[in-house]
C-alpha cells in the first residue's frame, strides 16, 4: 500500500521535470533563434550602401540630378535599416530592409546605364562632328582670305578655331559630351563663314549678272574700235586690269580693290569697288594724289545714282550716308591684298606704264567679272 500511495507523488515529480525540461529547451530554441537571427547577415548592406555612393560618385558630375536622388533614397535606406536594427527579434522586418536596399541598387543600375548609354551617344557624336569642324575650319581659312568678307567673318573663324581647339583637348580628356559641344559651336562659325562666301560669289555664277557683264566688256572694246581710242576694262573677281587700244588688248596689270571691293558699291564708307561704265576725268601726276599716280573716274554715275536713292527709299542706306566720290586707279599697289575704300590699286612701276596710255576721257568699264 506504501508503495501504491508513492506512486502519485513521483508521477507529478517526473511531469513537473518533463515539463521543465521542455519549457527549457523552448527557451534555449528561442535564445538560439535570438542571437543566431542577430548575427545572421539579414541582407549585404555593406556592400550596397558601398556600390551606391561609388555610383553617385560617377553620376554627380554628369548626371547630379541623379546621384541626388541615389543619395536621397539611401538616407531612406539607412533610416529604415537603422530602425529596424533596434527592434525585438519578433518585430523586424527583414522584407522592408531588403526591399529599400533593393530599391536603391535598382535606381542605381538604372542610372548608370542611362550613363553609359550617354557616353556612348557622346563618343559617337564626337566622332561625327568633331571629323565635320576638322574638315570645316581649312575651308574657312581660305574662304576669309577671300576679298570682300568682314571683319566680322575673321572674328567668326577666331571663335572657331578657338571652340575646336578646346573640343580637342576636351575629347583627350574623355569628356566627349562637352567636345561635341565645343565642336557644334566651331562647326557652326565655319558654316557661317562659307555661307558669307557663298553669298559675295553667288553673283559670279549668275547668269544675268555675267550677261550684263559681258555686253558692257563687248560695247566698250567695240567703242574702243569705232573711234579708235584707249579704253579700261576691270574684272573685279581676277583683280585684273586689261588696256584695249583701237579695240585690241595692248597690256594687262594686276589689281587691288577695296577692303570690300567684291561687293557693288552702294553708297560712302561701305569699301566696295564700283562697277558700271565710266571715263577719266581727271589725269593725276605724282604730286596731285596720294597714292602716287591716279586716274579719276566720274563715279557716281547717273545709274549708280539711281540705284542709290532706290535703296535709300527701301531703307537700305544708313542715314545721313551719302553716295561718295572720288574713286580714283591710283598707285601704291601690290600689298598683295584689296586694301582701299573702293579705288584701283597698281604697282607704281605699272602705274607708270598705264600712263602712257592715259588721257581725259578715256573709258572705264568695271565689271564683276569677264565670262
Amino acid at each position: 500500500m506504501e508503495l501504491e500511495g508513492s506512486s502519485g507523488p513521483r508521477k507529478a515529480a517526473a511531469l513537473r521535470r518533463r515539463l521543465f525540461l521542455c519549457l527549457f529547451g523552448i527557451a534555449a530554441a528561442a535564445l538560439t533563434y535570438y542571437f543566431g537571427k542577430r548575427a545572421e547577415p539579414r541582407y549585404n548592406v555593406v556592400g550596397a550602401r558601398a556600390v551606391a555612393t561609388r555610383a553617385a560618385g560617377r553620376l554627380a558630375p554628369e548626371s547630379p540630378d541623379k546621384a541626388r536622388q541615389i543619395r536621397l533614397l539611401m538616407n531612406l535606406a539607412e533610416s529604415v535599416t537603422s530602425r529596424e536594427d533596434v527592434q525585438p527579434v519578433w518585430d523586424r522586418s527583414d522584407e522592408t530592409v531588403q526591399m529599400m536596399w533593393g530599391r536603391v541598387l535598382d535606381l542605381t543600375r538604372d542610372s548608370m546605364r542611362e550613363l553609359l548609354a550617354r557616353r556612348i551617344a557622346a563618343r559617337s557624336r564626337w566622332a561625327d562632328v568633331g571629323k565635320q569642324a576638322e574638315k570645316a575650319l581649312p575651308l574657312a581659312r581660305e574662304e576669309v582670305k577671300a576679298p570682300g568678307l568682314s571683319r566680322r567673318e575673321q572674328a567668326l573663324l577666331q571663335q572657331a578655331e578657338i571652340a575646336l581647339d578646346r573640343a580637342q583637348r576636351l575629347a583627350k580628356r574623355g569628356a566627349n559630351a562637352q567636345a561635341s559641344s565645343a565642336a557644334e559651336i566651331a562647326l557652326a562659325r565655319a558654316q557661317e563663314i562659307h555661307r558669307a562666301w557663298e553669298a559675295l560669289h553667288a553673283r559670279f555664277s549668275d547668269r544675268s549678272s555675267l550677261h550684263e557683264w559681258s555686253s558692257m566688256v563687248q560695247a566698250t572694246i567695240a567703242e574702243s574700235a569705232r573711234i579708235g581710242t584707249t579704253a579700261l576694262v576691270i574684272d573685279k573677281l581676277r583683280r585684273r586690269l586689261d588696256v584695249y587700244a583701237s579695240g585690241k588688248k595692248v597690256a594687262s596689270f594686276s589689281v587691288e580693290l577695296g577692303s570690300k571691293g567684291l561687293r557693288q558699291k552702294e553708297h560712302a564708307g561701305d569699301k566696295a569697288t564700283p562697277e558700271g561704265r565710266y571715263r577719266v576725268v581727271a589725269v593725276k601726276n605724282h604730286g596731285q594724289t596720294h597714292y602716287y599716280k591716279a586716274l579719276l573716274i566720274n563715279y557716281p554715275n547717273d545709274e549708280d545714282r539711281s540705284r542709290f536713292e532706290l535703296h535709300r527709299r527701301r531703307g537700305q542706306v544708313p542715314k545721313g550716308v551719302g553716295l561718295g566720290s572720288l574713286i580714283e586707279i591710283h598707285g601704291e599697289g601690290g600689298r598683295g591684298k584689296d586694301w582701299t575704300d573702293g579705288c584701283i590699286a597698281l604697282r607704281n612701276n605699272e602705274m607708270d606704264r598705264l600712263f602712257q596710255y592715259a588721257r581725259v576721257n578715256m573709258l572705264v568699264t568695271i565689271v564683276g567679272t569677264v565670262p
